[in-house]
């Protein structure tokens, strides 16, 4: 069974883009088509608008770069950590 996800705002290399919806079959996104092609026979499910992107989710961050978030918390290491992760591909991270 094929699942649609659709009227979502996809948002890739800095653009936000609509009209778009996500074939997933397998557990795997298969494709990216026009919300107006999708198949009858698939299973749809409408994300109300909502944003999706890919990205890395890392749930136990500990450093970058050489500097340790753990222990003794410094600015620098949360800095650090924040700029690596994202030039690294991260979405997004929660800061303690």
């Amino acid at each position: 069974m094929t699942t649609i996800l659709h009227n979502l705002q996809l948002i890739s290399d800095g653009v936000i883009t609509r009209g778009k919806a996500i074939l997933i079959s397998e557990g795997k996104i298969t494709d990216i088509i026009s919300d107006s092609t999708i198949p009858q026979d698939a299973e749809s499910v409408d994300l109300q608008g909502a944003f999706i992107a890919s990205g890395l989710i890392d749930l136990q961050i500990y450093g970058t770069g050489g500097k340790l978030f753990a222990g003794t918390p410094e600015e620098a290491a949360l800095e650090q950590m924040e700029n690596g992760m994202l030039s690294q591909g991260t979405v997004g991270f929660s800061r303690p």
